[in-house]
């Protein structure tokens, strides 16, 4: 947006268009994370895995520790939404808040409306801090269409862990899950799920008697392979 309204059209078409222009060449590159936003989302998520199958694999938790850990996801992202919804409340009420204007702009006029054709309530500013957030985004804060995965990929992820952490069979365990998670929710949690099985991978290395654990250990265990894994 910054290049859009503050640069000359032309320079956009050169330097930023997606088909063409010069960041294109990192579209197809890990180096996308950089210049697509979606691609960013989606290693956030992965990170997201990764540190619930680290914290699962490292540590011994019971599952009175597991369940108050999922509570505490809901409590965890609750300042975010809190502090972004009332600034976007504040804008609003100051009419700085431009949202339809920039919805006529744009070709996808419907979905943009659909987030912010709103009339601010107190009601209706409760559900989008305490409940809307957690099932579907917010009419407030568009970014915030995350929060679900970040909720529950984090409880699918955490309960999963907890449970097949000492099964010789939790890879292929991962990539059934994966399998149902692809026909009944979304994909964005297989996207969790790779994080898991990131973490898994690196720090289940040395504990399998298999040979391929034996021969991969030596490998993984190098403090850049993590880095790596997530490209």
């Amino acid at each position: 947006h910054f290049v859009i309204f503050y640069f000359p059209q032309t320079f956009y078409e050169a330097f930023a268009k997606e088909d063409g222009g010069f960041l294109s060449l990192f579209y197809y590159t890990p180096l996308s994370v950089l210049v697509n936003g979606n691609i960013a989302v989606q290693y956030f998520f992965v990170l997201t895995g990764f540190l619930v199958g680290r914290s699962i694999f490292t540590k011994k938790n019971s599952a009175a520790i597991v369940a108050k850990k999922c509570v505490n996801r809901y409590f965890r992202l609750l300042p975010v939404i809190i502090g972004a919804t009332v600034l976007s409340l504040i804008l609003i009420l100051l009419n700085l808040h431009h949202h339809h204007e920039i919805a006529e702009a744009l070709p996808y006029t419907d979905l943009v409306k659909e987030y912010w054709n709103f009339k601010p309530g107190i009601s209706q500013v409760l559900r989008n801090i305490f409940i809307m957030p957690f099932y579907w985004g917010s009419q407030y804060v568009g970014p915030f269409w995350t929060i679900p995965y970040e909720f529950f990929g984090y409880i699918i992820a955490m309960v999963l862990c907890y449970f097949v952490k000492n099964s010789k069979w939790r890879r292929l365990i991962y990539i059934a899950c994966a399998g149902v998670i692809h026909f009944v929710l979304d994909n964005n949690y297989i996207v969790v799920l790779l994080g898991v099985l990131v973490a898994d991978l690196y720090y289940n290395c040395d504990k399998d008697a298999t040979v391929l654990s034996k021969w991969y250990a030596d490998i993984i265990k190098k403090k850049w392979f993590v880095v790596l894994s997530f490209f």
